[in-house]
């Protein structure tokens, strides 16, 4: 038994070395489980360090709070971009920002340039404007193309 599996440790070893260095870990001899010691996180007992205060909310998050606030005493009114510029939104252009940046329609990869776009000051202030149907007929004209629609689902 004992050949045999210092054969397959062996085996296992040659199929393996292309992919793995080394010095990431090594099936000990005999027993046929990774030695993970060398690939453990030293500091793992350490408190993680803080984020830095300035890092920017995802902007649905942010918008997600003007639209759940609506209605409050306080209200939020307000976004914060990565460009450190205060932008106000209101309620309902938040509701219409969200629904275009979570439509199902739209392919993944449309859907988060969209969203990475309006991170940014210069890439939200244009989609503020107080007719919806007026933002959605601007987002297709910027991001739709034809292969970017999602095609109907079957199962759906």
């Amino acid at each position: 038994m004992a050949k045999e599996l210092d054969s397959f440790i062996k085996a296992l070893n040659e199929i393996t070395s292309h992919i793995l260095q080394d010095d990431d870990y090594s099936y000990d001899k005999g027993v046929g489980v990774p030695n993970w010691s060398k690939t453990q996180d030293d500091d793992f007992d350490k408190e993680p360090e803080e984020e830095p205060a300035e890092k920017i909310k995802p902007m649905m998050d942010q918008l997600g709070k003007i639209v759940d606030s609506d209605g409050n005493p306080n209200p939020v009114t307000t976004v914060s971009t990565n460009d450190g510029k205060e932008v106000s939104v209101t309620p309902q252009q938040a509701k219409a920002l969200m629904l275009i940046a979570s439509n199902n329609k739209v392919k993944p990869d449309v859907k988060a340039a969209f969203q990475k776009d309006i991170q940014s000051s210069a890439g939200l202030e244009p989609f503020l404007v107080d007719n919806p149907k007026e933002m959605i007929s601007m987002f297709v004209s910027k991001y739709v193309k034809k292969d970017s629609v999602a095609e109907p689902s079957k199962y759906a």
